[in-house]
């Protein structure tokens, strides 16, 4: 009897062993959350029921590199292997006239990277699906615009040597399919099966991407023009943005010349650089055209 307790003992702690899971943590937005599918369907749930690792998913819509830093702790001390990552698709769209430059994209980024590998995770950095959201601006629909930001998910596995895969060209060959999409930014029910294979084998062959091999891939801070002139790509929205400061500047200039004038019957404008007048005026119509310049220069770009 004794030996049998000791047996079964055995039994179980070489099982527990051998059954362990792999627990994956699935990181990222809408479409890691599976908007536009099926629970059952979205790659995440399927990785847990096609393959040894255990996922869970943490995709929230609307979220961005930002709110994932604020919540990156609740990933932490939990005994995740892996996390995979695809999350980018909210940093790069222009709404509500704001975007996250890829300069910035790059250090958020590589900064919840850098929190997993401290917490001991493996982590799997995916490229962003294509996309064609006209709903959302023109920012996202321009495949081009979109690679850039996949460029930077490629240095940022190459500089923190983390693993990568690319669904960007090995599923939507680098453009927009409307046959794997359940809307314009949400991969379907088919996109998701195959995004579930594809990171399969990418957990299993875990190899991070080589920017000296393929440097023209990968984003580079000295190739991006201050990053405003290489990502923005709807200029109204900054005109927008921009156009009650320069208004008011100018409208400010007007009323000093008005009150500085009023005893002007011919309202003749002397400016003289002399007087304190004259400076004030000078620096407003200066500020007036400065403005000016850098929204035209901004647009040109």
């Amino acid at each position: 009897m004794k030996k049998t307790i000791i047996f079964l003992l055995f039994f179980i702690i070489c099982s527990s062993f051998i059954y362990a899971e792999t627990k994956v943590a699935c990181l990222g937005d809408s479409v890691t959350y599976g908007t536009g599918v099926n629970t059952n369907q979205n790659f995440c749930y399927l990785i847990n029921i096609t393959s040894k690792y255990q996922t869970y998913n943490y995709g929230i819509g609307d979220e961005g590199t930002i709110e994932v830093l604020t919540r990156i702790n609740t990933l932490k001390s939990k005994g995740y292997s892996y996390t995979i990552i695809n999350l980018g698709l909210n940093d790069l769209q222009i709404t509500d006239n704001s975007f996250i430059l890829r300069e910035q994209y790059y250090y958020n980024l590589k900064n919840i990277v850098e929190q997993l590998k401290a917490d001991n995770q493996l982590v799997l950095l995916s490229t962003l699906n294509s996309v064609n959201d006209v709903s959302r601006k023109s920012s996202l629909h321009n495949q081009t615009y979109l690679n850039s930001y996949n460029d930077v998910i490629r240095r940022v596995s190459f500089d923190t040597k983390v693993g990568y895969v690319d669904i960007f060209n090995s599923i939507f060959n680098g453009d927009y399919n409307s046959s794997l999409m359940s809307d314009g930014s949400h991969p379907n029910a088919i996109a998701h099966k195959q995004i579930n294979s594809t990171y399969i084998t990418a957990l299993e062959t875990y190899s991070y991407y080589n920017c000296e091999q393929y440097p023209t891939t990968c984003y580079s801070f000295s190739n991006d023009i201050s990053g405003r002139c290489t990502t923005n790509v709807n200029g109204l929205n900054q005109i927008i943005t921009f156009l009650p400061f320069i208004v008011a500047i100018f409208m400010l200039g007007i009323i000093v010349l008005v009150v500085t004038n009023l005893d002007n019957q011919n309202f003749n404008i002397e400016l003289n650089i002399g007087s304190l007048k004259g400076v004030i005026i000078m620096l407003l119509m200066v500020s007036f055209l400065v403005g000016s310049a850098y929204i035209i220069l901004l647009n040109v770009c």
